[in-house]
């Protein structure tokens, strides 16, 4: 394991040498050259390229002793895990007792290593270092891992209170601390119950690619977004939080070749009534929770939302709008208007993609353009009615019926449009009126790790609740994945724990201490 001292060497020796915006290979795939047979995984694509070979690499069926972390009290444990599966690219290791079987450990292995190119040429960035050129995934194992030039997948029943398919439950997660102790090696943790299951083999596949991505956004984190001051990290701007699971969100799109129908249908039949409300991305977690205006699931609002969001933001640019935000210099809003360019600042992109979703034209920027799935498989949900004014949050938009109605004009941060076939910014028009909030300000709390802003009120029609019609569209069917995959620390809130367990910055300070 590298001392502190030489890691932050290496950060400050790093630079860049792929322009952000080459072209990704969008979510295609590609052939396989020098890679191992598959089995597994429905995923498509592969390629060649470097990022195997290592030294040090272990037997199969060496044990080994590993920490993970509980989801019921952010306590860390330790157990013996047995190494069931290698190729060039990993190493997939299973918690003894599992059940996890050889032939089940290499599909994962073999589905990792066929999906590695597409997800490189999307999120992936080439550095230039003193032993030459490497993508996001070797960097992370040269100066962050134990360089054996193998990502460790570790497959165990994470401790989440999962029991039954009508809960929630952690799929699996990255735990930057593995960087700078703990298990000294880049890995990612998946979840064998219920997520090996098969009725759940392909969501934990995406889990995979999900965790993938954030392992490099945090390495990328390091490399372009950190604050060095003699030799010491002081500040490590890591992307929002929506930001970066809006990226792994389209990890999973990026590996399964066609859309999250979970997503897709959590969203149409919106089970939380928060998403009518306005309830999406922005304010991470901000309404999960019980009382007035939140839901214990509302996190899975956050999910639909910000899926829905990045596809957008996929179909109006170009396949290396992922790679581009990623490679951001910033870490909020302004990477993704910086690399979506489609839009002038964060009210306009906001508008527009709100618009998108009950216009659903296949045209410009209001719609989903020819992505079926989208265009005629979601629908827009209305305010309840009776109502003329409604509270909300950073980034929130609602959707109330006009028939007809007045444009009204702007007060503070809640702005206004009309809907109809296309947008009306000014006088009276028919369809819905859009009412949303441009705030970009928000906090963090650190106990809770919840993401916060005051709410502003801003006015609906009052009209009576209808269903969007969709003419000759088929809207998707309202299909909802159980059990619920939620996030490690969306998991933590839920039992109790009051914690930012994922947090990375104490983790810095105690690992850094404990040398």
């Amino acid at each position: 394991m590298k001392k502190p001292a030489v890691i932050l060497a290496i950060i400050l020796s790093i630079c860049v040498i792929s322009s952000c915006n080459s072209n990704g290979a969008g979510g295609g795939g590609g052939s396989k050259s020098g890679e191992e047979s598959s089995t597994g995984g429905s995923g498509s694509g592969g390629g060649s390229g470097s990022g195997g070979g290592g030294s040090g690499s272990a037997a199969i069926g060496t044990i080994k002793t590993f920490w993970a972390q509980k989801a019921t009290d952010n306590t860390w444990y330790s157990f013996a895990a047995e190494l069931l599966a290698s190729n060039s690219r990993c190493e997939v290791w299973a918690e003894q007792g599992s059940g996890v079987s050889n032939s089940t450990a290499q599909n994962v292995a073999n589905t990792y290593n066929n999906n590695y190119t597409k997800m490189i040429s999307n999120f992936g960035i080439t550095f230039s270092t003193s032993v030459g050129s490497k993508d996001t995934m070797q960097l992370a194992d040269w100066w962050l891992g134990n360089e054996d030039g193998k990502l460790c997948i570790l497959l165990l029943d994470i401790i989440d209170n999962y029991s039954d398919i009508n809960n929630a439950y952690v799929a699996g997660y990255f735990q930057p601390a593995n960087f700078f102790g703990r298990n000294n090696c880049d890995m990612i943790y998946i979840d064998t119950y219920p997520g090996l299951q098969s009725s759940n083999i392909s969501s934990t596949y995406s889990t995979l690619f999900h965790e993938m991505q954030h392992l490099m956004n945090f390495t990328t984190t390091l490399a372009k977004r950190s604050n060095i001051v003699g030799g010491n990290i002081m500040e490590l701007n890591e992307m929002d939080l929506w930001i970066d699971e809006g990226l792994s969100s389209a990890a999973e799109w990026v590996y399964l070749g066609n859309h999250n129908n979970g997503r897709l249908g959590w969203y149409n039949s919106d089970p939380t009534g928060l998403i009518g409300k306005g309830n999406n991305f922005f304010l991470w977690g901000n309404r999960t929770g019980s009382g007035e205006g939140k839901h214990e699931n509302a996190v899975l609002d956050d999910y639909a939302t910000v899926y829905l969001f990045f596809q957008w933001l996929r179909i109006q640019t170009n396949s290396s709008i992922y790679k581009n935000i990623i490679g951001s210099e910033y870490s909020d809003y302004r990477a993704v208007v910086n690399a979506a360019s489609i839009a002038s600042n964060w009210e306009t992109l906001l508008r527009d993609w709100l618009a998108a979703n009950y216009i659903r034209s296949s045209t410009g920027l209001h719609g989903y353009k020819n992505e079926t799935t989208l265009s005629s498989g979601i629908t827009a949900h209305f305010t309840p009615p009776g109502n003329t004014n409604i509270g909300l949050f950073a980034g929130e938009g609602v959707y109330s019926k006009a028939d007809p109605f007045t444009v009204p004009p702007s007060s503070d941060n809640i702005r206004y449009s009309g809907l109809n076939t296309a947008l009306v910014t000014s006088g009276s028009f028919t369809g819905a009126l859009l009412t949303y909030n441009v705030n970009t300000v928000k906090s963090t709390n650190h106990d809770t790790g919840v993401q916060s802003s005051s709410s502003e009120t801003g006015v609906t029609t009052g009209f009576a609740n209808i269903v969007q019609d969709s003419g000759s569209r088929s809207v998707q069917s309202a299909q909802i994945n159980k059990p619920f995959p939620i996030g490690f620390s969306d998991m933590l809130r839920r039992n109790g724990y009051s914690g930012d367990s994922l947090t990375t910055t104490p983790l810095y300070h105690e690992f850094f201490d404990e040398w």
